[in-house]
């Protein structure tokens, strides 16, 4: 989710008044954020607190709580199953309430380090601060802040002490991530054990004498297997159940059943190296099956796979495109799902040409995703995940990259419609398939 913009564009709408008497803005959002340095400075110079709710399962939480915290504003996170709502209901009360300010804690004895103070303090909310002091303190320390034009103070009635070192840890899990020293920092890792990023965590599990293994464990070795379709060797095609067959670009066996066994010789799909004269090939099926009796079954050639693009319209490719950006924010997987169904016809022709020697085809997948959902009448709207993605894809490319894809899309796709391409190539394909069925027929 790209805020700074978004932002950016906000601070402007009130900033004479917001730069005066200040403004506060409620921020919602499900996605990471990132460099938000920018976006703090220029809250502050136009005097705009930011109040930010992150829901989903993986908002950007520690960005988010400091683009709100510095801006004196308020961070809060809703889980899926939370209620919004009641979140937004709360911040709202939030940004109603008095604006605070000289927030301060005085301490009755001499602070050696103090964790950063919040900027503003809220009704009925917990502020923790950590300060580590000379000596032991006998009163407990005095909050201090004005809100509106009236000061306030609150003291604790007593102070607690705990023998144990939970808060000394707190402590200094909090210095840790306030210090710019890194050698002060790894220091405080190891000394009270706390795993970050200038300590390894070891987990060492020591077993019962009865329960050791004896010697040194046995390598097994895993005999590789090709996969189904590498270089042309085979396919899966689960709608034949039990049928078995080899790669189209190879002369497939299938056999119907272990019953009745048959062998269909597609010599049309074979690759120019292994073609023979058809007549010969012809003549070689029928004198296996003659000199064999018929125990072989009937021999037959198959016609040849006619790819049909207009199986996957484009009205097709966009409902997919929807369906997948429910699923997944990975633009390059929803390409590879898309691609499957057309990497034969022209329409992936088109794509390649795009793209030329670009070598960023995701780019212009974007771009004929686009051409299709603002240039074809009566096709399926785009859901607002999938304009997030394609935007997000988009932005990658210059407009005049972009402008060349459309143009040669037009170009392209004279007749298209939802449920056709409109392609000449395409049509030809499918009159030399009715003629086919015909003549097997």
């Amino acid at each position: 989710t790209e805020l700074n913009k978004a932002l950016t564009s906000t601070f402007k709408l009130s900033f004479a008044k917001a730069y005066e008497e200040g403004c506060d803005l409620l921020l919602i959002t499900d996605g990471d954020v990132w460099d938000i340095e920018d976006t703090i400075r220029q809250a502050k110079v136009s005097n705009h607190r930011i109040f930010a709710i992150g829901v989903g399962s993986a908002p950007a939480e520690s960005l988010l709580r400091e683009l709100a915290e510095k801006t004196g504003g308020a961070c809060e996170l809703i889980t899926p199953h939370e209620s919004i709502s009641d979140g937004v209901l709360r911040m709202l009360q939030r940004m109603r309430s008095v604006r605070s300010a000289s927030v301060q804690i005085a301490w009755q004895e001499e602070v050696l380090w103090q964790s950063a103070l919040p900027k503003q303090v809220f009704s009925e909310e917990t502020v923790h601060v950590f300060a580590k002091l000379k000596d032991r303190p006998h009163t407990a320390p005095t909050l201090k802040w004005v809100a509106g034009e009236q000061a306030h103070t609150a003291t604790a009635p007593s102070l607690t002490e705990q023998s144990t070192d939970t808060t000394a840890r707190l402590v200094a899990g909090s210095r840790i991530l306030a210090t710019t020293d890194e050698a002060e920092a790894t220091e405080l890792a190891i000394q009270y054990q706390l795993a970050s990023k200038y300590t390894n965590l070891l987990l060492v599990h020591i077993r019962a004498e009865e329960e050791k293994a004896d010697g040194l464990p046995k390598l097994e070795k895993i005999q590789q297997m090709q996969a189904a379709g590498w270089g042309g060797f085979g396919n899966v095609d689960a709608s034949r159940g039990s049928t078995v067959l080899y790669s189209r670009s190879m002369a497939s066996f299938s056999y119907a059943s272990p019953s009745k066994s048959s062998i269909v010789l597609n010599s049309l799909a074979a690759p120019s190296v292994w073609r023979t004269n058809k007549a010969q090939v012809a003549a070689k099926a029928q004198a296996y099956s003659q000199a064999d009796g018929g125990s072989w079954g009937d021999i037959k050639f198959s016609p040849p796979n006619i790819f049909n693009e207009n199986d996957f319209s484009p009205d097709d490719m966009l409902r997919k495109f929807n369906e997948l950006a429910l699923e997944t924010n990975d633009f390059s997987h929803i390409t590879f799902e898309l691609m499957d169904p057309i990497y034969e016809g022209e329409v992936w022709e088109v794509l390649c040409n795009a793209s030329g020697a670009d070598g960023h085809v995701d780019h212009y997948w974007a771009c004929l995703l686009d051409w299709l959902s603002k240039n074809v009448k009566g096709i399926v709207t785009l859901n607002r995940h999938a304009l997030r993605i394609l935007n997000t894809e988009l932005a990658k490319l210059d407009d005049s990259s972009q402008q060349k894809a459309r143009e040669l899309f037009t170009q392209s796709f004279v007749l298209i419609a939802p449920n056709s391409w409109g392609l000449v190539k395409a049509q030809k394909k499918r009159t030399l398939l009715q003629s086919l069925k015909r003549i097997m027929a």
